[in-house]
């Protein structure tokens, strides 16, 4: 399949017909709420939001549909994994969101790469230590105290959790954030 024909595949264009058919098999109405996810359009387009009951319904009463769904995601995965830029979608949640962790568990499932890094409730990165190992730490010591969820990467300053919010803090986090980047290089 040549790469042109993969992106036909990948970004399908859905014509009124089958946009008619989408909202007739998936027993749904277009609807406008903010999406769990976000994403770029590189052209004029309108992106259609389908609730996971109406996608089950439509890949279950629908074949045709189904197809042109799943064939879509197949062709993107495809597409990301040869591309060189891409390091894998950037999973940005809470570790005790049941939304984050779906979407954790379905990337893995579908064998998506992916990153995470923690916040708390509040929307703050999760640094140092942790009271228990987040899941996805995978080293064998325990991360720097400005160090996130993701090995290497360093949150100082308002973003991060548990920070005074003071410029003359986030100023010194931020030197110190520099010689913990030092003692990590140092490790590999």
């Amino acid at each position: 399949m040549t790469t042109r024909d993969l992106e036909d595949v990948a970004f399908p264009t859905l014509d009124a017909a089958r946009l008619a058919d989408v909202i007739r098999c998936g027993s749904a109405s277009p609807v406008e709420y903010p999406a769990p996810v976000s994403a770029v359009a590189r052209t004029d387009c309108t992106a259609q939001a389908i609730p996971n009951v109406a996608l089950r319904q439509i890949v279950n009463s629908c074949p045709t549909l189904g197809d042109v769904f799943l064939q879509a995601f197949i062709a993107r995965r495809q597409i990301l994994r040869a591309s060189s830029s891409f390091t894998g979608l950037r999973v940005i949640g809470s570790r005790y969101s049941q939304d984050t962790f779906r979407v954790r568990d379905f990337l893995a499932r579908n064998r998506v790469l992916f990153t995470w890094i923690a916040r708390d409730a509040k929307g703050f990165v999760c640094t140092g230590p942790p009271p228990t190992p987040h899941p996805s730490w995978d080293r064998k010591r325990p991360p720097f105290f400005l160090e996130s969820s993701r090995p290497g990467v360093f949150a100082a300053g308002d973003v991060r959790a548990g920070s005074i919010k003071r410029v003359a803090s986030a100023v010194g986090e931020g030197a110190m954030a520099m010689q913990l980047v030092h003692e990590y290089l140092n490790e590999m």
